[in-house]
């Protein structure tokens, strides 16, 4: 008996799996309001130099002397037709006029209209430290492509629900960490391990979720996690616009982490499927038996049931398959295109993933190298979007329109390109996911087009 035809019998997407699914949902969100933190707690802000000897000295104009201040200590320069003041340089004491000696500044006052503190005006992430803001996304970039290679290869080796767990926790407690920090290069650090642990939760929850609903329901809670992604960064707007202390703001996001990763542990199963491709027969049964009977289904698991996976699926297949079994390799080809262009796209525009495209690599790889694939993929587009803050700058070293047009000309092509080679790959609409490598090189379900 296949596995679909157990889950099927078991309720498909009955009540257990949509208390199951409700709680990563909640994850998911979670996931999104850390990632999504970065626009508010490393903004762009208004700022300028701190005038010399001026303790008291605010961005904003206190009164007349103050406004009679600034215009001498700080240069000015004509931008589009409006009179604006330099951020980095102020005239000298010694020569306080417009021909005098402009010094590079050490400090800065900010503007505290939208923020009262950030991770930019507490380190001083301006003029030449301008470069961090970008260093902070690559950071998050980096480390969620470091998890996304090793990660797959964690939950297939040691099982889907403890890999969630502990990368949660990791995600909860490092930001919390990250929120108390003063050196920027700790920042960095703490961020890098915010990404690990999000990386590594979320593509771990992607397959969960595939493994544990019939193939009716496939596509609906796989796509239904990535919209965690827009309604966490609604919330995430809501959130910071009451709370504009940057430190109150990740601690606020972060406790949640740690709660649910406890008590994750009592509420989510293991995947009957993981367990079935190791022959763990005793424990895949009691969990099925549970969601059969809380989707008030008559169905009772039997050992013969698991064979279809379990019988080829014992030991282990390493994730480079995928480039050396001819039935897989066009299709990593053509996915490690599509990630990429996907991910270059959103987490440039948007600072965000794709939707489809994991999914999709779900449904064409075996359960035995599943989530590793996932995590390959994953972890060579989070590669290409470590560039992504780097390309939408292009703006500054390109003069014109030109140079501003450059970035999204160049996301444009990479989708096209890439939209083009995804049309070889063939459709898994209600097409049963492979179990074995056996299936794939007799080009079983999904490889029949």
């Amino acid at each position: 008996m296949k596995y679909d035809e157990i889950i099927e019998d078991v309720g498909g997407c009955g009540l257990y799996q949509k208390f199951i699914l409700t709680f990563l949902y909640i994850l998911s969100v979670l996931d999104g309001l850390q990632f999504g933190s970065l626009v508010f707690i490393a903004p762009e802000i208004n700022h300028r130099c701190a005038i010399p000897d001026l303790p008291n000295d605010t961005y904003e104009v206190q009164d007349t002397d103050h406004a009679d201040l600034i215009k001498a200590y700080i240069p000015q320069y004509i931008e589009d037709g409006e009179r604006k003041y330099n951020n980095c340089y102020f005239y000298s004491n010694e020569t306080l006029d417009s021909n005098g000696t402009m010094l590079a500044c050490n400090s800065w006052v900010y503007d505290k209209s939208q923020y009262q503190t950030s991770v930019t005006s507490d380190m001083n992430l301006v003029c030449h430290r301008a470069i961090f803001t970008s260093h902070v996304k690559t950071a998050y970039f980096v480390g969620a492509f470091s998890m996304f290679l090793i990660g797959g290869w964690i939950s297939d080796k040691f099982g889907r629900k403890i890999t969630i767990a502990s990368c949660v926790l990791t995600e909860g407690i490092s930001a919390l960490v990250s929120s108390q920090v003063t050196n920027a290069y700790l920042f960095l650090f703490t961020r890098f391990l915010v990404a690990i642990g999000g990386a590594g939760c979320f593509g771990t929850i992607l397959v969960y979720v595939t493994e544990i609903i019939s193939i009716k329901y496939r596509s609906r809670p796989p796509l239904a996690l990535y919209f965690g992604f827009p309604i966490a960064f609604i919330f995430m707007s809501l959130i910071a616009y009451f709370i504009r202390v940057w430190r109150l703001l990740v601690i606020l996001i972060s406790v949640p982490f740690i709660l649910l990763a406890l008590l994750m542990i009592w509420i989510v199963p293991e995947s009957p499927r993981w367990l079935m491709s190791v022959k763990r027969k005793k424990q895949a049964g009691k969990i099925l038996n549970k969601m059969a009977e809380i989707n008030k289904c008559n169905f009772r698991y039997e050992p013969e049931h698991e064979i279809d996976i379990s019988k080829s699926n014992g030991t282990t297949v390493k994730v480079w398959k995928i480039f050396t079994v001819r039935a897989l390799l066009k299709k990593t080809l053509i996915f490690m295109l599509g990630w990429g262009s996907i991910i270059f796209v959103y987490y440039g525009l948007t600072l965000n993933i794709g939707v489809l495209a994991a999914l999709y690599t779900c449904e064409h790889y075996p359960t035995c190298i599943r989530n590793s694939s996932v995590g390959f993929f994953g972890g060579f587009a989070e590669f290409v979007s470590i560039l992504s803050p780097y390309i939408m700058g292009v703006s500054t070293l390109v003069p014109g329109r030109l140079g501003k047009s450059l970035p999204l000309m160049l996301m444009g092509i990479a989708c096209f390109v890439s939209g083009i080679f995804i049309i070889f790959l063939p459709e898994t609409t209600n097409k049963p996911m492979q179990d074995t490598m056996d299936e794939v090189m007799n080009n079983k379900h999904i490889n029949n087009k």
